[in-house]
């Protein structure tokens, strides 16, 4: 893990880059925070292991805000062995140093001038550094496992619990069918049905029809379009008012 200085304030009131990194698989999470003390740094880190797991092992460099009593005491609860890189030594905390590098490089390219608006474009950015192609022996390695997990929850695991969700709604609704009428086919055409009135502001109301449709009316096809039909009806009424 390490801290990125971004060097202007975005409109949320962030200023660093907080990026951890697995150093297996490559996997990075970076986080926007507003200044380097220890206990922001521990509520990142908090956050980020309740999300994902907690880690055996941690490496940093020797910075104020990663050695400072506050984080010592969350590794220490959490059973996190701390691994510090030598001092003025930028290669002992190599990997995390260049993903902080990719991670600013590769959002300063997309802001096109918005300066203040840096902090809109990392969720995206560490979503392409996550899917970004592989470029030594060792992350290929890596890559094959994750595809191995990829393909696992991809087969097995979403489509048994697709299986599950559908099977649990037809049971449901074969449930909701025993108490309630449930219409299976549509109603053919020709069937003489009562019109809802939509209208019906109180009790005195008649709840089917209305004052100016009462009764009962019959189906007609879909295909039939209601509003050409009624404008052609109104359009010969008006000639034969003009007509007589």
């Amino acid at each position: 893990m390490d801290l990125g200085d971004m060097g202007v304030t975005s409109t949320f009131g962030n200023k660093f880059l907080f990026v951890l990194t697995d150093l297996f698989t490559r996997f990075t999470v970076i986080r926007c925070i507003p200044d380097k003390h220890a206990t922001t740094i521990a509520r990142e880190l908090l956050q980020v292991f309740s999300l994902f797991v907690w880690p055996k092992q941690l490496t940093s460099d020797r910075g104020a805000e990663f050695v400072i009593q506050v984080t010592e005491a969350m590794m220490d609860i959490g059973g996190i062995n701390r691994r510090l890189a030598l001092a003025y030594n930028p290669l002992g905390n190599s990997t995390a140093e260049s993903y902080i590098k990719l991670t600013k490089a590769t959002t300063i390219k997309l802001l096109n001038g918005k300066r203040d608006q840096w902090e809109h474009y990392i969720p995206w950015v560490n979503y392409c550094i996550n899917v970004k192609e592989p470029t030594d022996s060792s992350e290929i390695a890596d890559e094959k496992i994750i595809n191995e997990r990829y393909r696992f929850v991809q087969d097995v695991l979403i489509p048994a619990i697709s299986k599950r969700i559908i099977d649990t709604q037809a049971a449901d609704h074969a449930k909701f069918a025993k108490k309630h009428k449930i219409v299976e086919s549509p109603y053919p055409i020709g069937s003489k049905v009562m019109i809802k009135n939509v209208n019906r502001q109180n009790k005195l109301d008649e709840r089917r029809g209305g004052a100016k449709a009462t009764g009962k009316r019959q189906l007609a096809p879909k295909t039939v379009n209601w509003r050409k039909a009624a404008a052609r009806k109104e359009k010969s009424s008006k000639q034969q008012t003009k007509r007589s």
